[in-house]
């Protein structure tokens, strides 16, 4: 990681401007409004409209074919040749695109727009997130621009960042058969999709401190990241060498991506925990604390708001509105950022020791939801499914009044089990008390006692 700050504020405006020159193209671009997935397996060399297009396509037609010409000659075209842009793609040309829908195959006319900054804008959350995520982490830069830490965090905002643009874009049907957008969007996708996962696992190895592997071996870091790019191009020359065609390819380099995403997010969580765990100085273990229950509460607010729905919905248990799954999507990603805030408050250390008593507050109260909506979905789903009664007012009678009358004393249930659990006895200074009677009846030498009463006080109420 370089030290000077020049070099990487350099470094983040080279990230940046990966997703500038795309946005740049799409101006320059004829463009014919549909949005499609090359990634989404449904069909062998097709590609998928993936959102509502400003023709007479739909969301899951199949395009096979453009002018007669199947659309895998096209991409091949567009692969291998570095200068591939179609002549007739201009403003104002038609063309013809032979689509299939349920089963049967049809053309559609469409006639192609002038280039102009168009953008699909349903992952607004997302957005959000990569332009927080990077102000506030410039802001922390600009006030400690020699800690390490920051420097990390800020290359990985950049990145994140970058990121979130170029897949928000989305691409339209002609960008993909136009070989300088297409080579551009899968490199520089790849490239800070990539870095911004290693870059976390790099975070979790210098923050609060160094870890203890990374001292012992100062080359881990450069190492982690020449060998996840290097592994990422040596598979995907080995994986483009044995693909049949260009679609098999790209998918498996969307898998490929996905499955070290998630070996390098826990390789992450494995060095958070345990640079945690060795860190014995109590202002870092708290600015860890802040940035653990930001990701915490991140994660656990998207798997149950936004992915349980979705997995529920693709295995036919629940029909949720698509409104109501893009705009649990979107608040999701508003949720995450409080990791960056997080971090923010760590490193500049603004009122770290409050976060014990928000962390408990936090665990009592999510855990009192999830048993609210457990419980009413359970009794107002389930069983009223079984009883062929859905929709009932009984049961959803009956759901309510049962959180109402369990409610409170599983709080105080919850509250003392977390209490326990964060602050070891101090709720019950009889028991620390007697035990620490015992151990005094039972020390043998006088000697001993100032050692025993210290061990016994800082083990009961958790202390470090």
């Amino acid at each position: 990681m370089p030290r000077h700050p020049a070099v990487v504020w350099l470094m983040a405006g080279l990230l940046w401007a990966l997703a500038g020159v795309l946005i740049a193209l799409r101006a320059s671009t004829p463009r014919d409004g549909v949005w499609v997935s090359v990634f989404y397996p449904r069909q062998p060399q097709a590609v998928v409209v993936a959102a509502d297009a400003l023709t007479l396509l739909q969301p899951g037609d199949l395009i096979l074919a453009l002018d007669g010409r199947p659309i895998s000659d096209w991409l091949t075209d567009a692969f291998l040749q570095p200068t591939f842009a179609p002549s007739i793609w201009q403003a104002g040309q038609t063309i013809r695109y032979h689509v299939q829908r349920d089963g049967s195959q049809f053309e559609v006319p469409i006639t192609l727009q002038a280039g102009a900054f168009d953008w699909p804008f349903s992952r607004w959350g997302a957005v959000l997130f990569g332009v927080a995520f990077q102000l506030v982490v410039a802001f922390v830069f600009i006030q400690r621009p020699r800690e390490e830490a920051a420097a990390v965090l800020f290359l990985t905002a950049a990145s994140g960042a970058s990121y979130v643009f170029i897949r928000s874009l989305d691409v339209q049907f002609v960008e993909i058969l136009n070989c300088p957008r297409l080579w551009l969007g899968l490199i520089s996708g790849g490239v800070t999709y990539t870095l911004f996962f290693v870059s976390c696992a790099h975070l979790a190895l210098i923050f609060p401190q160094r870890h203890s592997v990374v001292l012992r071996r100062p080359r881990l870091i450069p190492s982690l990241y020449f060998g996840s790019f290097a592994l990422v191009i040596t598979v995907g020359v080995v994986q483009g060498l044995g693909s049949a065609d260009i679609f098999q390819w790209i998918h498996a380099q969307a898998n490929l991506l996905v499955l070290g995403a998630g070996g390098a997010l826990a390789a992450t969580a494995l060095f958070t925990i345990s640079n945690y765990r060795t860190c014995r100085d109590q202002i870092k273990r708290q600015q860890a604390k802040w940035v653990i229950f930001a990701i915490l509460l991140s994660t656990v607010w998207a798997v149950c708001t936004y992915y349980v729905p979705s997995a529920l919905e693709r295995a036919g248990l629940w029909t949720w509105p698509d409104d109501l799954l893009t705009s649990s999507y979107n608040l999701a990603w508003i949720v995450a950022v409080t990791i960056p805030i997080a971090f923010a408050v760590a490193i500049l250390r603004h009122r770290l020791f409050d976060i014990d008593v928000l962390i408990n507050r936090t665990l009592v109260y999510a855990a009192l939801t999830l048993f609210v909506v457990g419980t009413y979905v359970f009794i107002v789903v389930y069983l009223a499914g079984i009883f062929q009664a859905s929709g009932s007012l009984l049961f959803s009678l009956f759901a309510t009044g049962l959180v109402a009358v369990l409610f409170q004393p599983l709080r105080e249930r919850v509250q003392h089990r977390v209490n326990r659990w964060m602050y070891g006895e101090r709720d019950e200074p009889y028991v620390v008390l007697s035990r620490l009677g015992q151990q005094l009846e039972s020390t043998l030498s006088p000697q001993a006692a100032l050692p025993t009463i210290f061990t016994t006080v800082a083990q009961t109420v958790k202390l470090t």
